[in-house]
């Protein structure tokens, strides 16, 4: 105790209570728990996007160009410095889930970035959006009357149908970084649970939907 503990006792214990509370502990365990989890998400959000935008490259470089590209340069840089950075803001000030303070203790040398998450985010979250975001790209082309080799450069007649398709793609890319967003704000408790807009202003939301911590 900082307060009324001795001054022997202050310099050989290993934590000092300033305040003489032990609920003290209880808080800092529960926002160091928070911070935590609020950090893998905002990386499993990073990982999830990343899929559904190398994928379309992948299938152009893979036709041998016979395919044209689902994505221009300035598209990619609008979703990596535009579209990504508010939802990945926000994910950083998401509430504490329901019954944060019953999980029992992570491992000492478990790491931040494991297993789980990488198949969570590059396999199934990514995975998703990467078909979705294909499949709206090849039909619109393909309903434009595109086909395989077909030239799409300027000048030539399907050049407008390829824009509106990467048009597409770019929109289906946002529509999904949205979709993880809201995937990736809760990893145990429901999206239902925690309530969709518990965190509308990015500033903490309320945490009164939890229930009350436990440190026993």
């Amino acid at each position: 105790m900082g307060v009324a503990g001795t001054d022997v006792a202050r310099e050989a214990a290993t934590m000092v209570l300033t305040d003489d509370n032990f609920a003290t502990i209880v808080t800092a365990v529960k926002s160091g728990r928070q911070v935590y989890d609020n950090v893998r998400k905002f990386i499993l959000y990073i990982f999830a996007h990343l899929t559904p935008e190398v994928v379309p490259f992948l299938v152009f470089a893979l036709s041998g160009g016979g395919i044209p590209l689902p994505l221009t340069v300035l598209q990619i840089l609008a979703i990596d410095l535009g579209t990504e950075t508010l939802p990945a803001l926000a994910l950083g000030h998401v509430p504490a889930e329901l019954g944060l303070m019953n999980r029992p203790p992570r491992r000492r040398n478990e790491n931040v970035v494991d297993r789980q998450m990488l198949i969570r985010g590059w396999g199934f979250l990514g995975g998703i959006s990467a078909v979705l975001v294909v499949a709206g790209y090849f039909v619109t082309l393909l309903s434009g009357g595109w086909y395989l080799g077909a030239p799409t450069g300027v000048g030539t007649p399907l050049h407008d149908i390829w824009v509106q398709a990467t048009t597409m793609t770019f929109l289906r890319i946002v529509a999904c970084q949205v979709g993880t967003a809201f995937a990736a704000r809760t990893r145990y408790a429901s999206l239902r649970a925690i309530g969709p807009l518990s965190n509308r202003c990015c500033c903490g939301g309320s945490s009164s939907r939890s229930p009350s911590p436990r440190w026993w």
